[in-house]
Parts: structure tokens; C-alpha cells; sequence
């Protein structure tokens, strides 16, 4: 009788397929080890920082809201005159149309604007030559005709020393009086006192449009 042999027993061997060798892991040593690096790395920057000086150098203040309203109100005042500049008295009448207000009376009309804009910050108005508000104040409207007009240079004297009036006494309010109400009625016009004087600025930059049409008109040179 034969001899059974090992493998021989009729079944077929089963071949297990190859499997996948996993990533290497690090030894858990070395992990360790690494780990411990990084943690002491961070706390030897952190005990360095903690450690370093501080400056106690005061970190200078922005400018105070008083002298940035005025600091704008001049800049802008600085551009009407640019404007102004270079008019002949011929022209300071001149229109392109009735609707136009011609330079002569923009200039007057900024000068009791500056005024105004005095009182409401300290209650005073800035006193003006005789007649101005009813040749250039409020509602007030312009006349073609130079001969019911000062001359060109005398209106400009008195807008400049309005001006001037306007910016001292911005410069003698604190920022906490800027803050407070008008002195006088505004009619709704302004908040407070420094919304005051941005208005101001503005009306300044309005008129100096209107005075800028007509330079256009003239063939003035551009002053930008």
C-alpha cells in the first residue's frame, strides 16, 4: 500500500497574496526625543521674549481733532485763493450766464460766510465794512454791473481778514469746546462746533467750484 505524502492529500495549496509592507514608523525613542526638542525649543523662545526689554519710548498722538479741522479749513481756503488769483478787476463781474455767480460777488459772499461761521463758534460775529450782507450775504444775488461793488481788491481784503478772524478763534477753542453746541443757531446747518468748521470748508470748496467755471470761461490758467 502506498505512503501518504505530506501535500498529497488531494487538496490544492492555496497561495496567500503578498501583502502591502506598512510606512516605517520612527522607534518610539526617537519620537520622543524629538518631541521633548520642540517643546524645549518654544519655551526657550517664550523665557526670551518674556525677557527681552521693552521700549518706553511714548508712541506719539495723532493730531487732535481741532487741528485736523483746521488744518482741512486752510488747505481749502488756500485753494480759493489760487482760484481768486489772477482775476483781473475787468473780469469780477463776469458771467457766463445770469445763473453764474461772477467771482466779485463769491469772494464778498465768502466773507460774511466767515462770519457766520465765527459766531457759531464763539458767538461773535466778525464785523464787516458797511453794506456787505446786502451786497453778498444770505439770498443775496449778483449783479452784473460792477459800479455797485467796492473795488476787486478792498472785497478781497476784507474776505481775508474774515478768514483770519475764523481761524484764531478755532485755534483758542480746546477740542472739548469743539465738541459742545454752536454759540448761535445754526439753523440745522452744523452738529456742533467743529462740524462747524468743516461746513466751513466745505463752503469754502463750493464757491471755489463756481469761481473755477469761470476762470474756465475767461481762459485762466488751471491752478491743478
Amino acid at each position: 500500500m502506498a505512503k501518504k505524502t505530506a501535500g498529497m492529500s488531494g487538496k490544492k495549496a492555496v497561495s496567500r497574496p503578498a501583502t502591502k509592507k506598512t510606512a516605517a514608523r520612527p522607534p518610539a525613542k526617537t519620537v520622543k526625543r524629538s518631541t521633548k526638542r520642540v517643546a524645549k525649543k518654544g519655551k526657550a523662545t517664550a523665557d526670551k521674549s518674556a525677557s527681552a526689554p521693552r521700549s518706553t519710548r511714548p508712541v506719539a498722538a495723532g493730531p487732535s481733532a481741532k487741528a485736523r479741522a483746521l488744518d482741512l479749513l486752510q488747505w481749502v481756503h488756500g485753494m480759493t485763493n489760487l482760484l481768486i488769483d489772477g482775476v483781473p478787476e475787468s473780469a469780477s463781474t463776469f458771467q457766463t450766464s445770469p445763473a453764474d455767480n461772477h467771482v466779485l460777488w463769491n469772494i464778498g459772499h465768502l466773507a460774511t460766510s466767515y462770519a457766520w461761521f465765527t459766531s457759531l463758534i464763539n458767538g461773535r460775529a466778525v464785523e464787516l465794512p458797511e453794506g456787505y450782507m446786502q451786497l453778498f450775504g444770505y439770498q443775496s444775488k449778483p449783479n452784473p454791473d460792477r459800479s455797485v461793488y467796492p473795488p476787486l481788491e478792498e472785497v478781497r481784503r476784507a474776505y481775508s481778514a474774515a478768514f483770519k478772524q475764523l481761524a484764531s478763534t478755532v485755534e483758542s477753542q480746546s477740542d472739548a469746546e469743539l465738541a459742545m453746541p454752536t454759540k448761535t443757531d445754526s439753523g440745522g446747518f452744523a452738529k456742533d462746533r467743529l462740524d462747524a468748521i468743516y461746513k466751513a470748508a466745505w463752503h469754502d470748496g463750493w464757491h471755489g467750484g463756481q469761481i473755477s467755471t469761470i476762470r474756465r470761461a475767461l481762459a485762466l490758467p488751471s491752478v491743478m
